[in-house]
């Protein structure tokens, strides 16, 4: 038996019929458990169990993070109880996180992982990484692939290895990383439309409190691209159905500067106030506060209950 998080890219794949239709029957023998909840897992062990499945930082889960003890309580768990530990780092792996892997951050290894799209830099290239313990049942030759190593994508991938084993290149990603993420916070917490800021390095989740799609039409407009993600109302932003709460995933490249961040930050700003204005005006019709015979300050107090700023207020009542 295989436990795996909730939330890991896999399982929506797996759940997901537009991925699993015509690929049945799906393998048996893998149990969900909950992402971040060392309690639950502990119980969710037993004899059968032979590996534990997680994305260190979840993608299409919604830009979750794992707790750094709760990665370090896995290790511990997993070299307790002979289990083998399986790192998906396909999305969050490469630098992203600001390390090479993210699970550099917890400051243990895995003896599995898996890794793709960074590796190549778009390239198509991806790799199933182990321990020698780990991979002693799979013997050189005894899982070939016609066109896996090729040496058009060997190449690739070592350019893309020699440009991030710079030694300014990851510090130079996590400054600017924490430097987008201390803007963003400010962002929220002036914000009526951002409920949540979540994620590590340039892997970053924007949570709010308006639909999608309108939304997602917005940036496009402001030249942010975006790609929405129907499993979980992701919205995927690359540098260069409706729901009531939806996440960014602003996957940006690991190249970008601090001026171009700004721009995108100065971007989000003005299409979060635009945004807060029509929230205010749709709010104020539906409440019908501008035809109510009420004082100035009573109008304006209940705007602001709705969590709405006071110069938007402003704007609203005249």
């Amino acid at each position: 038996m295989v436990l795996f998080m909730e939330g890991l890219m896999a399982h929506f794949q797996h759940k997901n019929k537009k991925y699993s239709n015509g690929f049945g029957p799906m393998l048996k023998g893998f149990k969900q458990v909950e992402f971040n909840n060392i309690k639950k897992l502990i119980l969710a062990i037993n004899k059968k169990t032979a590996g534990i499945m997680i994305e260190p930082i979840q993608g299409e889960g919604g830009i979750r993070p794992a707790n750094l003890s709760f990665l370090k309580s896995l290790r511990k768990i997993c070299n307790e109880n002979n289990i083998l530990l399986f790192f998906d780092e396909v999305q969050c792996g490469f630098g992203r996180s600001g390390k090479l892997f993210s699970h550099e951050w917890a400051k243990i290894k895995p003896d599995i992982m898996s890794v793709a799209k960074g590796i190549g830099s778009g390239f198509p290239l991806g790799a199933c990484m182990s321990t020698n313990k780990a991979c002693v049942a799979m013997t050189k030759g005894s899982h070939g692939s016609t066109y896996g190593g090729n040496p058009l994508a060997m190449s690739v991938g070592l350019e893309v290895l020699k440009h991030i084993s710079n030694k300014t290149f990851l510090s130079k990603v996590d400054k600017t990383a924490r430097y987008f993420w201390e803007n963003l916070k400010k962002l929220e917490n002036t914000s009526n439309i951002i409920s949540e800021v979540r994620g590590a390095g340039l892997l970053l989740g924007i949570k709010t409190n308006i639909s999608n799609i309108d939304f997602s039409e917005k940036l496009k407009k402001n030249k942010l691209l975006n790609d929405r993600y129907s499993s979980t109302k992701i919205l995927s932003l690359s540098n260069s159905g409706r729901s009531k709460n939806f996440i960014f995933n602003y996957l940006i490249k690991k190249g970008v500067s601090k001026s171009q961040i700004q721009n995108n930050l100065n971007l989000m700003k003005q299409d979060n106030n635009n945004w807060e204005f029509e929230s205010a005006k749709i709010f104020a019709k539906k409440k019908k506060i501008l035809e109510k015979n009420e004082s100035y300050e009573k109008k304006l107090a209940k705007m602001a209950r709705a969590g709405f700023s006071y110069d938007i207020c402003k704007k609203i009542l005249g």
